[in-house]
């Protein structure tokens, strides 16, 4: 609720607690800092258990999205440089046998 009060703020979700992170996060990337609003370093840490990475994809989605927007913004010059948010993931519970994955490329 006060983070506008700070220059610096870490948001930590999970669970259902990442609701109100994604709401502060897309009033940062898509409105306050195209005003000059504070804060301008935002340190985002995102705790989910491997088995429940599908039900957030929704997240993956966002977080892709807002950084993608981000970046275009301050190419464009609509938010300033001086604005940063860090995007950490931290995946719990993860299987002792995982799947493999195939590269990208």
């Amino acid at each position: 609720e006060h983070y506008t009060n700070y220059g610096t703020v870490m948001l930590i979700g999970a669970g259902i607690g990442l609701t109100p992170c994604a709401s502060i996060l897309c009033a940062l990337t898509k409105y306050r800092w195209k005003k000059n609003h504070s804060p301008e370093l935002v340190h985002f840490y995102w705790v989910v258990r491997q088995n429940e990475l599908d039900a957030f994809q929704w997240l993956i989605h966002m977080l892709t999205e807002l950084s993608f927007d981000l970046k275009k913004s301050k190419l464009n010059k609509q938010i300033d440089r001086s604005y940063y948010c860090e995007i950490h993931i931290y995946v719990t519970g993860c299987d002792k046998n995982p799947v493999p994955v195939p590269k990208l490329y």
